[in-house]
């Protein structure tokens, strides 16, 4: 049960709604756990991924078509409650929250996991943005054509989504550092219902939301030291125990 109030704790703490430093020792005892033996993700499992993606390419279009026949008024309100979840104010708060609260509270080890969030989400903005520029596809709602290419210039990119690429990145690091089974699922469902709802509200391909997803677990994975990816390291006082 402590861990589920650590998630409660850390989530309001990102609205200033509960000083961490009142709950005690038990609030961050889950932070506290040793960190698993990190995984060197090899070059084949790139591969695998990255071809993975491009199959989804594939099956865009009917899955597009399919999920814009059957919407609805009902799946749109669904949609715009997950959706909330790839927003800056959310994201970005509870980053700013989690750090703020370790600082009030003196608590290195929420100081850490709030660093760990906040350099996460802006090397995946950077990341999503630099993708879209490079790539250049336009978005279904502008383009009927999934394979509608131009970069640099098209304004309407859609390659890859970075709604879902900043869900997962909070889902993967507070799951990380909460070590709670019930609130990673909780977390992962939230994360998944957004990449949805870009599908729903016709603004993303599949392939979008998948790749943004992998960009935002991969990079939260790499920061917390859980994966190794070419040689990248994460900063050293932001992993020490």
């Amino acid at each position: 049960m402590h861990r589920l109030r650590t998630l409660a704790v850390l989530l309001l703490g990102s609205a200033g709604a509960m000083p961490l430093a009142a709950q005690g020792p038990s609030a961050t005892e889950s932070l506290r756990e040793p960190i698993p033996p990190r995984h060197d993700v090899s070059t084949l499992e790139g591969a695998g991924v990255t071809a993975g993606i491009a199959a989804l390419f594939l099956i865009d279009r009917p899955t597009r078509d399919f999920l814009q026949a059957h919407r609805s008024h009902t799946l749109d309100g669904i949609a715009g409650v997950f959706r909330t979840m790839g927003t800056a104010p959310v994201y970005a708060g509870v980053a700013v929250g989690v750090t703020g609260a370790g600082l009030i509270a003196g608590d290195p080890e929420v100081k850490r996991a709030g660093g760990r969030l906040l350099l996460s989400e802006v090397i995946t903005i950077a990341a999503d943005e630099l993708v879209k520029k490079l790539v250049g596809r336009a978005r279904p709602d502008v383009s009927p054509s999934p394979w509608d290419f131009d970069p640099f210039r098209n304004k309407q990119v859609s390659f890859v989504s970075g709604h879902a690429a900043m869900a997962f990145v909070l889902a993967t690091s507070l799951a990380d550092d909460l070590h709670d089974t019930w609130s990673s699922i909780a977390l992962y469902t939230f994360a998944t219902g957004t990449a949805w709802s870009r599908l729903n509200d016709n603004r993303h391909w599949p392939s979008d939301v998948v790749g943004g997803a992998a960009l935002g677990f991969t990079v939260s994975k790499m920061m917390s030291n859980r994966w190794e990816v070419l040689d990248v390291n994460p900063p050293g006082f932001l992993t020490e125990k």
